[in-house]
């Protein structure tokens, strides 16, 4: 109270709490007091997200914030450098929210999860229909459309690699219910002038199209989802955790020379087929098959409490429902 002493409970300091009418007294006193409080705040790591929220209970969580820490702050301090983002968020925190919204849970499947890191992990890779069904919040997600055909013929200058099936991935926020999927088949086999588009791989919710890719132009690789074609090289995919997504079909032919890259397309998505030149009247299989599409959906497990990295396909595409 205002006149009386008051024994910090820190350094084990008694000071004098000002009156009303002493003014000038408090400035030395808070000062004194202040300097010698422990340290406080929390601590975040180069690369990890943290969340600042308020729980009086350890169950009921407050509103805070998310900070997301990008680069250690340099050694001279230097003004105006970037650290990190903040996010504000507007309704209810949680421990494991990744300030953008809650994690959607799954509530039902038409494939079992594997387990990813702190993610469960739903993986349809097979041509057809799927489901998945959600709960009301945040998901990533990866796409991947069908490879195009490529084409042979006989005549010079009739054939072509075909195109890698676009590749989209980040975080969706996804509406409470069920949502379909379709995953694109490749196309098979040999496949004559103008051959075949690669087919398109959608899911509800999602309002973009993964498109298939195209199927070839003549005397030319593919493009890749990742880049234009480099012929007789096929153009490069999108590489996500290591793996290759959406390569265009590079091209045999006595006109264009011999590829120099010819990557096997087994056990791929979104792959692009080789184009031949056979002799004339011939039909040829490609050498590089076109594979066909897929669909990845994480969510993080129920039983993860911590603050989450970052999800593995990055931060969120435009469409959100």
């Amino acid at each position: 109270m205002a006149g009386e002493d008051y024994v910090s409970p820190i350094n084990g300091k008694t000071y004098r709490v000002p009156k009303y009418e002493e003014p000038a007294d408090a400035p030395v006193a808070f000062k004194d007091f202040a300097d010698n409080l422990p340290p406080g705040g929390i601590d975040f790591e180069p690369d990890r997200i943290g969340q600042v929220v308020q729980s009086l209970d350890g169950a009921d969580w407050d509103k805070g914030m998310s900070l997301n820490v990008v680069q250690d702050l340099p050694a001279d301090d230097a003004e105006g450098y970037e650290i990190g983002d903040v996010v504000f968020v507007l309704g209810d925190a949680d421990p494991k929210d990744p300030g953008v919204g809650s994690w959607s849970e799954v509530t039902d499947a038409s494939v079992t999860p594997i387990q990813y890191g702190d993610y469960d992990r739903y993986v349809f890779d097979t041509a057809g229909s799927h489901y998945i069904t959600l709960t009301e919040g945040i998901a990533a997600i990866l796409m991947v459309g069908a490879g195009g055909s490529g084409y042979f013929e006989g005549a010079p200058g009739g054939h072509a690699g075909g195109g890698g099936g676009l590749v989209q991935y980040g975080l969706h926020f996804f509406s409470d219910g069920r949502k379909d999927i379709q995953v694109a088949a490749a196309p098979t086999g040999a496949v004559a002038y103008p051959g075949v588009n690669g087919g398109a791989t959608t899911m509800t919710g999602v309002a973009t199209t993964a498109t298939g890719g195209n199927a070839g132009g003549n005397t030319r690789a593919g493009d890749g989802s990742g880049g234009a074609e480099r012929t007789p090289n096929g153009g490069p995919g999108v590489i996500i955790d290591g793996v290759e997504y959406g390569r265009g079909g590079y091209l045999e032919s006595g006109f264009v020379g011999t590829p120099t890259e010819k990557p096997s397309s087994t056990g791929t998505h979104g792959w692009g087929a080789s184009g031949s030149q056979p002799s004339a009247g011939d039909t040829v299989a490609p050498e590089q098959p076109a594979t066909g599409g897929l669909v990845m959906v994480d969510v993080i497990r129920k039983t993860i409490t911590k603050a989450n990295p970052l999800p593995p396909f990055g931060w969120p595409i435009e469409e959100t429902v």
